[in-house]
């Protein structure tokens, strides 16, 4: 059984998950663009200074550094994964500089699911990795994060994980469904289910009785000695008006 891969929309540090993945600034010592401040403040103090402690160089983009999620209530593990700033590509429209944040998002998303797994975390969930403050096109990010998770889940094994998540702000919620077909189309019925499907409607149409109208009047079934029933009766598709009795015979 495969894993289930869903995009929500909320408050990523409300959501239920083995490993949470914020967005640091890459020195640490400053809240990085949105969800990190949230997961900052959720999370108490105690979290940045854990951070610098344990890299007081800050960290490097592609990568990830989990920690204890302290405050945090809905989450065992806290991933800082280190996203591209994407600023100065969108500034210049240099192509170089735009695939190199195309493929340092990518890496992103790969090494925080490649923690999950040696980590043993079941569920993992990914906000929008450099989209707001650092100025990655929440679609384009979207499709790479579920491009991303897609071919890992298919190339690299599951681990563990039994369900990705991915939380994307209200704001940008609307708008991706092409990019949900694209990436997860929905396959084709192939030619044996198809043949057993047609088939079974076969056979039910076949053992559903044609219903018509419900005619009244009165039964019109021949005495032994001659002369009419003349019960009242309702049939559907009896033909001639049978009432309950005659129609057993």
């Amino acid at each position: 059984m495969g894993a289930v891969v869903s995009v929500l929309a909320g408050d990523i540090t409300r959501c239920a998950a083995g490993a949470l993945v914020t967005t640091p600034d890459k020195s640490f010592q400053v809240d990085g663009p949105a969800p990190d401040p949230k997961v900052h403040s959720e999370a108490s103090p105690k979290l940045r200074k854990v951070l610098l402690e344990n890299w007081p160089n800050g960290g490097v983009v592609q990568k990830s550094y989990p920690t204890l999620p302290y405050e945090l209530e809905w989450c065992n593990s806290d991933f800082h994964a280190v996203g591209p700033d994407y600023r100065i590509a969108k500034a210049t429209k240099d192509l170089t500089e735009i695939a190199q944040a195309e493929h340092d998002l990518h890496l992103t998303y790969l090494n925080a699911l490649q923690l999950c797994v040696r980590d043993g975390w079941e569920t993992i969930v990914f906000p929008l990795i450099s989209v707001g403050e650092y100025g990655f096109p929440a679609k384009q990010a979207c499709r790479i994060a579920l491009k991303t998770i897609r071919d890992f889940l298919a190339t690299e094994g599951l681990g563990d994980i039994i369900r990705v998540m991915i939380m994307i702000p209200e704001k940008d919620a609307g708008g991706n469904d092409q990019i949900y077909a694209d990436v997860f189309p929905t396959p084709p019925l192939s030619p044996s289910i198809k043949s057993e499907s047609d088939d079974d409607k076969k056979k039910e149409k076949k053992k559903t009785k044609k219903v018509g109208r419900p005619r009244k009047g009165r039964c019109g079934t021949q005495s032994q000695t001659g002369k009419p029933c003349r019960r009242k009766v309702i049939r559907v598709n009896e033909r001639p008006l049978r009432c309950w009795q005659h129609s057993k015979k």
